[in-house]
């Protein structure tokens, strides 16, 4: 992957570290509407993300038992 690719890639932990903690924080000083936001917030980002490591995988998978068999 080239250098934007790295550089989104850790553009991505970064911000969903941030929010985790941030949900944390909403948490202990019982903001727990605003976290309940946030929760939901990030979701939508995760499932994308979880989307295209499994098609990723799928596609290896798939790469890797053709290059075997032939």
């Amino acid at each position: 992957m080239g250098l934007l690719g790295d550089f989104s890639k850790g553009f991505v932990i970064m911000i969903g570290v941030f929010s985790v903690f941030a949900i944390i924080g909403f948490i202990v000083m019982e903001q727990l509407e605003i976290a309940l936001v946030f929760i939901l917030a990030l979701m939508i980002p995760v499932s994308m993300i979880a989307f295209e490591y499994r098609k990723n995988k799928k596609e290896e998978k798939e790469k890797t038992q053709s290059n075997n068999q032939a």
